[in-house]
């Protein structure tokens, strides 16, 4: 796992990197494939949060929120829990199941509300952000298979970068500056050695990579 932190303006971006070997370098220190799941969970908890945060030297710059709208199921909404937040789904379970919701729901010890739609529809993000007075998101939606990018590129150019644009726009709109990108080491295509440096060359060889390096450089 590796992070990039970017600020621009009062704008906080947090992209996080899932490496495919058994370990990856941090900041400088290398860091275990089994400590990864800890790096994530941490990554994305204080980023939300108010105080500035250390791993691996990575700091992590943060500010405070009321709601997390998380864009797509997983950990991250028991991480929140457990960390005090609340979180707010927004997903339409295209690479998910509604099945996983009591579990969740178990995990975090509360009411996890979801509010079922796409990320590209505007209307609904805009009445998401308007029913919940939401400070922060943590963006994981999008398709994901390597293969499929190559023979539906159209859908990940829309799914994963429209979907993004749109989702800024109504932050943008709703005065929320803290986003928690879920990028993909894709974006390093064939990495000239292992473990990956943070600062590995970016040149991703999929449709899918390309889609989470165009959104990274929007990010910036």
């Amino acid at each position: 796992i590796a992070s990039r932190v970017a600020q621009r303006g009062d704008q906080r971006t947090v992209t996080a990197h899932r490496m495919a070997a058994d370990r990856a370098r941090i900041g400088g220190g290398e860091v275990r494939f089994d400590q990864c799941r800890q790096f994530v969970r941490h990554i994305i908890v204080h980023a939300v949060m108010a105080r500035p945060r250390r791993f691996g030297g990575v700091e992590v710059k943060t500010r405070a929120l009321a709601e997390v709208v998380a864009l797509g199921i997983g950990h991250v909404v028991a991480a929140l829990a457990r960390a005090g937040m609340r979180a707010v789904v927004l997903d339409n379970f295209a690479n998910s199941s509604r099945a996983v919701l009591p579990r969740l729901e178990r995990l975090a010890g509360a009411h996890v509300p979801l509010v079922e739609g796409d990320v590209r529809n505007a209307e609904l993000l805009h009445e998401t952000f308007a029913r919940f007075p939401i400070s922060a998101v943590v963006h994981c939606a999008g398709l994901k298979a390597v293969g499929e990018s190559g023979e539906r590129p159209l859908a990940y150019w829309d799914v994963n970068v429209n979907g993004t644009l749109r989702l800024a726009e109504v932050m943008g709109e709703a005065g929320v500056a803290t986003l928690v990108f879920s990028s993909s080491a894709t974006v390093y295509g064939q990495p000239e050695r292992l473990p990956v440096d943070e600062d590995a060359p970016l040149k991703p060889a999929s449709v899918y990579g390309r889609t989470k390096r165009t959104v990274e450089d929007f990010l910036r």
